[in-house]
């Protein structure tokens, strides 16, 4: 009897910007984590409850954890463009026989540092900076209603530790992230 041929499997995974990927380094080919799994005919890859900022993030799909075997697109690299800073589910398919692949994010909950008009709002290494023309009524609580800090003042900056927090200035609210 002929012996029959082994059937390899090829492994589809995308590589990009390490924001909108289950990894910590850019264009890291070789791992594993953003392996994509067969479902209807289609190649899928779900990223769940990732922070984006306001931006344009780049990716592509590769096949076996390798450059040049199968990259789509072959030239450059396909973007996902995310134009509110919020919490997103990021849904990755590919359709490996015709070519076509992309990536659909749904926002879940928007910082909304923009419903903040009295003042300027931002966050940088997990301080939280809230500038304003005049003295402001500050307040910063944790995500289960928790006051974590009450002042007024013009120029606010504490750093706080990785969670979700709901911050008050002038009686106008927004949520936030810190990483």
């Amino acid at each position: 009897t002929l012996a029959e041929a082994p059937v390899v499997e090829v492994v589809y995974s995308v590589v990009g910007q390490a924001a909108i990927l289950n990894t910590t380094s850019d264009w890291d080919v070789a791992s594993e984590l953003n392996d994509m799994t067969l479902v209807d005919n289609a190649y899928k890859l779900e990223i769940k409850n990732v922070h984006l900022d306001a931006a344009t993030y780049e990716y592509k799909f590769v096949s076996d954890h390798k450059w040049g075997a199968f990259e789509l697109p072959q030239q450059g690299n396909q973007q996902l463009v995310i134009e509110q800073a919020g919490t997103y589910d990021i849904v990755y398919t590919l359709l490996p026989e015709s070519n076509e692949g992309g990536a659909e994010a749904t926002l879940l909950v928007a910082d909304g540092l923009d419903n903040i008009e009295s003042a300027s709002v931002m966050i940088t290494n997990s301080t939280l900076y809230i500038n304003s023309n005049e003295a402001a009524n500050i307040n910063v609580y944790a995500i289960d209603g928790r006051m974590v800090d009450s002042q007024i003042s013009s120029n606010y900056a504490r750093t706080l530790a990785t969670g979700a927090y709901i911050i008050r200035v002038n009686n106008q609210s927004a949520k936030v992230i810190i990483k």
